[in-house]
């Protein structure tokens, strides 16, 4: 819990001690939740305490209670600084959210579907955050992965409410032609 307690606050000279210490980089998980101290990171775009968290051996796929790795977290937040050190960690783009036992709830769920199989593409796009967009597809995210229904990055960018230059960056990076 003091390393969580470190996370939350932003104490990066706090944490390192800790973890220098032999405090683990996954541990203390937020309890109901199963949050490590990375998703707490990824959430609130602490660059520094995540690379911290890396280094010191935090899984950068480590999953929540609710099937959500860092990168879905940082994704859904609009954390790009985040995002982008988790990729260039070897986080996987590609990882779609899994079903969990039991599904607790969490604000990222849509009323009219569950996020099964979502992506970080798939969540930065339903969430407007074009930034996360463009990081992601210039990792190498698969423009064409779909989730449990079927449904592409560019399908949910493309729902009413999305950002206009959401739905854009999407197509301009996969060689999708414009709608008129």
């Amino acid at each position: 819990m003091v390393v969580q307690a470190a996370v939350a606050r932003g104490h990066t000279d706090i944490l390192e001690f800790l973890l220098n210490q032999g405090a683990p980089a996954d541990g203390g998980k937020v309890l109901r939740l199963g949050k490590t101290p990375l998703h707490l990171a990824a959430i609130s775009n602490q660059t520094n305490i995540a690379q911290l968290l890396i280094k010191h051996g935090a899984k950068v796929e480590a999953y929540d209670n609710s099937g959500f790795t860092p990168l879905h977290c940082a994704a859904w937040q609009g954390s790009s600084e985040v995002a982008a050190l988790l990729l260039k960690n070897k986080a996987n783009p590609d990882t779609g959210v899994i079903p969990s036992n039991p599904v607790l709830p969490t604000p990222m769920m849509r009323p009219d579907q569950s996020l099964v199989g979502d992506t970080a593409l798939h969540l930065a796009a339903i969430n407007g955050q074009t930034n996360l967009v463009q990081i992601l597809l210039k990792s190498g995210a698969s423009i064409n992965a779909a989730n449990s229904a079927g449904r592409t990055a560019l399908d949910l960018a493309s729902q009413p409410g999305v950002p206009q230059e959401c739905v854009s960056i999407t197509r301009s990076m996969s060689g999708t032609p414009p709608k008129n």
